[in-house]
Formats: structure tokens, sequence, C-alpha cells
């Protein structure tokens, strides 16, 4: 390509002037000395990452990101992934209105950011705090009276959390993640990891510390794990028990376990003070 054509090249701080609500960029670059850009690779465990954030925030209606460009700066050792999203209503067709459309692209890039900054800023990590975080972000883009989605549930943020954390380890030390969107955008911190996304699901703040929170033993430790399948209204975990012979502390919450016997039902209470089984 000739010289004074690549000058004619718009830069990518230009080409970012002209995104809409409804683009998404994901930028990698390659720590400090190193020799190459990073892989394609990692920087699409990042659009996995963002695929599920987007189901987890628009409900029932289906979103899918196109790509629109893929740009390699080899100056800068960077690696950037230029998506358009699209959103196709519970039925299958586009989403009704300009109005709403454009009201749910800016929900959904915020709620984005907002799961990002609720990763790798929260002191607690309670999950209660992003989805309230993400009710106010769905009133002040009037998403739940025009599109008006289901708002995510714990599990469906889990899922989006754990890809969030898979993509961070895809990259390597000293590399950096930035996602950039026409509201607003975010650098990762890829040191801030949270190993098990799955254990948020028992982090839970009780309103009432006096009531019990009752898990369903669906599968006990037949196969001696140390891990029983619980679940909770929808929401499925895994947990190991709380027993007095192998914890010396007491159990961090009020919590009831009940498996079903032939004989009917067994229980097993935790309360926050001391025990009983």
């Amino acid at each position: 390509m000739p010289v004074d054509e690549i000058e004619e090249r718009a830069g990518f701080s230009d080409l970012l002037t002209e995104l809409t609500d409804s683009d998404i960029v994901i930028e990698v670059a390659a720590a400090a000395g190193a020799r190459r850009t990073p892989e394609l690779a990692p920087a699409q465990s990042f659009e996995k990452a963002v695929e599920a954030s987007y189901r987890a925030l628009a409900g029932s209606v289906q979103v899918q990101l196109e790509t629109v460009a893929v740009l390699e700066e080899v100056a800068k050792r960077s690696l950037s992934l230029w998506f358009r999203v699209h959103a196709r209503g519970a039925g299958g067709g586009e989403a009704a209105g300009d109005t709403s459309d454009a009201s749910l692209h800016k929900f959904l890039a915020r709620g984005t950011l907002a799961i990002i900054a609720w990763m790798d800023g929260s002191p607690t990590l309670q999950l209660a705090d992003l989805q309230q975080a993400i009710r106010v972000l769905a009133w002040g883009t009037s998403i739940t009276t025009t599109a008006q989605p289901v708002l995510p549930s714990s599990s469906e943020l889990v899922e989006a959390i754990a890809a969030w954390q898979r993509a961070k380890g895809a990259l390597n030390a000293g590399d950096t993640a930035r996602i950039i969107t026409n509201n607003g955008a975010a650098e990762l911190d890829l040191g801030k990891r949270i190993d098990d996304p799955r254990t948020l699901l028992l982090a839970r703040k009780l309103v009432n510390h006096s009531a019990d929170m009752i898990f369903v033993v669906e599968m006990p430790d037949y196969q001696a794990t140390g891990q029983w399948k619980l679940k909770h209204g929808e929401t499925r975990t895994t947990a190991p028990p709380w027993s007095s012979a192998t914890h010396t502390e007491p159990p961090p919450s009020q919590m009831l376990y009940a498996a079903d016997t032939p004989s009917g039902i067994r229980f097993v209470i935790f309360p926050v003070a001391g025990f009983t089984r």
C-alpha cells in the first residue's frame, strides 16, 4: 500500500468516534517488552464473556454479535475486535421500535460495564448489590417501560462472571484488556480473580438473620468427594456440608439442608450460633 494511502487511513482512536450504542470494542494489548501482539484466541474469550453478559441482561430478547472489524496495531502490540449487537425479540423478529431498540442497547452496554466494575471493585462481592445496580440502570435507560426485559437471575450473572474469569485467565501476565462502548469504557483488572464464581450464590445478605436459608440436597455425597449438590429455588450449586467434626468455626450463615429419603425428609440445620443435626 502506498505511503500516502497509509497516512490517510483513520487511526483506531478516530474509528472509536464512529461507535454507536449497538457497538462494542474489545482491545487486548500485550505486556511491555512483548515481541508480538496477542493471539486471536484470548481476545475471542472476551467476546464469549461479552456474549454471556448480554444474554444474562437481555432476558427473553435474543442477542447476536456481528464482527465489524478486526484491527491489529503492531506498534502498540494490540488486537481489537469491533462487534455490532443485533437484538431479536422472543418471537425471533428484530426488536420493535427505534426507541426501545436504542434503550436496550444502552442498557446492555451499561449493564456489562456494571458487571465489570462490580467484579473488579466490589469489596464484598454480594450479587444483591450487582442486581440492584442493574435494576437502577434499567430504569435509567427506560428499559423497563419499553422492551421490559427480565432482570438477570443470580445464576445467569454467575455464568457471565465465570466467563469473564476464564477470559482473564487466557491472557499472559502483564497483558491488558479494555472494553469500549459508546456509553463508557472499562479496563479490566486482570489480577483480580474470583476463583470459584459458584460460591457467589452462597454469599448472600440475609435481611432477616433469624430466618433459615433452605437448600434441597439433590445428590448426597455418595462418592466421598466432599461436595453436595444443592438446590435453592432455581439456583443450583455445590458446597461441602458443615460438620463439627471437620470445622471449628461456626457456619457463616443460617443454613438448612433437606434431603429426600424413602422415610420422608431428613433435615440438617446449621444456626448462626451453634448447630443441631
